[in-house]
């Protein structure tokens, strides 16, 4: 029982610890994505997509 408490406790830590990074990981993204979309659109404006998948990869 106590180790599962621990690896619980572990669980609880890490997703604490990654969950500030997603919400920052977002934000920034959310902050990217629309100046991307408006470059993608302005370049292609028949696939903005391909130009923002790669992105998506990379981060």
């Amino acid at each position: 029982m106590e180790r599962i408490s621990n690896n619980d406790n572990t669980q609880q830590m890490t997703t604490y610890q990654k969950y500030p990074r997603a919400l920052s990981v977002v934000l920034s993204l959310g902050r990217i994505t629309t100046s991307l979309t408006q470059l993608s659109e302005a370049l292609t404006k028949d696939q903005p997509a391909l130009i923002i998948a790669p992105m998506f990869r990379a981060g």
